[in-house]
């Protein structure tokens, strides 16, 4: 109906991270590394290391339970949806043909996406009650009830992964700058991962603080890409 090739793509992190640091040429890595102080005024930066980075902007893109949020005293608001999200990788006795599955059940959705030539990436979220009893199960039982509930448009599930389970919970920063300090992605906001909409925001939030950036550089720009 789009005219499009596909609506979108599916990647393991690890190749995605791998891809981007042969991409990063001329940029200078600490990895790994973890901030343990951050001076917004002076614009500075300690590493475990006993390093200490210097800069005219600092970004933080450390995730949902962002070190540098706290670290700078930045207080979030919580939605807590009493649901977890069950995640393991399931073997299929049939090809699913690069097509990815989302099934809306009364109590949540399961998602199915293509990985690897004849397995999926599952992605079940629920009430948490019944996660904590699906986690509780053997693989056998799993498998049984995730066919029952999802159906055979992908035929008959034969193996699974470890299953590991994640609260689901929106968090959103009160404020995403301090000084010349500025919060991208899970760190400034969390989604519920239902409409697989969290990366491409945060992709939009690099695109437009880049643009800001590259017609102001200065500390003033952060004014802008907050309003």
């Amino acid at each position: 109906d789009f005219s499009l090739p596909a609506m979108g793509y599916m990647c393991a992190s690890a190749d995605l991270q791998w891809s981007l640091q042969q991409a990063a040429v001329g940029i200078d890595h600490r990895y790994p590394a973890t901030c343990v102080a951050i001076n917004p005024t002076a614009g500075t930066v300690t590493l475990n290391t006993g390093e200490l980075l210097s800069a005219n902007m600092i970004i933080a893109t450390d995730g949902q339970s962002s070190t540098v949020r706290q670290q700078l005293g930045i207080a979030t608001h919580h939605k807590d949806y009493a649901q977890s999200a069950i995640v393991a990788r399931v073997e299929l006795t049939v090809p699913h043909h690069d097509t990815a599955y989302e099934r809306f059940v009364d109590d949540g959705a399961i998602a199915l996406l293509p990985y690897g030539p004849q397995a999926c990436a599952l992605i079940w979220s629920l009430p948490s009650a019944q996660g904590r009893n699906f986690m509780a199960m053997d693989d056998t039982h799993f498998i049984q009830i995730l066919q029952q509930a999802f159906g055979y448009r992908l035929g008959t599930f034969r193996a699974l992964s470890q299953r590991y389970c994640y609260p689901l919970v929106h968090t959103q920063a009160q404020r995403i700058h301090q000084g010349t300090v500025v919060l991208l992605g899970n760190a400034a906001q969390t989604l519920h991962p239902i409409a697989a909409q969290g990366f491409n925001l945060a992709l939009r939030q690099v695109a437009l603080f880049a643009d800001l950036y590259a017609a102001n550089p200065s500390a003033s720009m952060i004014q802008a890409y907050a309003a």
